[in-house]
């Protein structure tokens, strides 16, 4: 019976470790171009997710999906609407609502965000919503990569701490994923 107790309890941790995020190794980018991410939860004084993939489309057509604010929903499953509020040089104010399955229900913010076309960095600040345990921070970077393809990295800061905080990281970290799998399916 101890034993049995023990190789369960062993049985757990490496599953435990082996799909912890410290335990995955930076992706190389032939695991990237088979489709694979490489996502990371960084647990610092700026908490953030950070993922890494390859778009099948170049940079251009990638950008102009991600600054097409007001057809968020098409792009993104979990957005119900996207309206922008205002618009002046390259920032952009945008009302977001999402759905999410329970326990998380409707969250809104007004994001801020700010275009940069030459470096191909959008990134983005609530400052407004009822998102909770977050500054609302992220950025998408796109670069070129071979076959006239991009390679992005995501990136979504994650602040606070507690249970709802941890719900918070292990779902984003778990549906960034489908995010990739979406947009990549627009860029086509």
């Amino acid at each position: 019976m101890k034993v049995s107790l023990l190789n369960s309890l062993l049985a757990c941790l490496t599953i435990a470790i082996s799909f912890s995020p410290a335990a995955q190794a930076a992706k190389s980018l032939q695991a990237l171009e088979k489709g694979e991410l490489d996502i990371t939860l960084v647990d610092a004084a700026q908490d953030y997710i950070q993922a890494k993939g390859i778009f099948n489309a170049p940079p251009e057509k990638a950008w102009k999906i991600l600054t097409d604010f007001k057809n968020f929903p098409t792009y993104y499953e979990s957005v119900v609407k996207s309206e922008v509020r205002s618009q002046k040089g390259n920032t952009s104010e945008v009302y977001v609502k999402f759905s999410f399955p329970f326990p998380v229900g409707e969250i809104w913010v007004v994001n801020q965000y700010t275009l940069d076309p030459r470096a191909k960095r959008l990134s983005w600040k609530m400052r407004e919503g009822n998102l909770k345990n977050s500054d609302g921070a992220g950025s998408w970077t796109l670069a070129p990569y071979k076959g006239g393809r991009t390679l992005a990295t995501y990136r979504l800061n994650v602040d606070g701490s507690g249970a709802s905080t941890w719900l918070q990281k292990q779902a984003i970290y778990r549906t960034t994923p489908a995010v990739f799998q979406r947009l990549n399916q627009y860029m086509r």
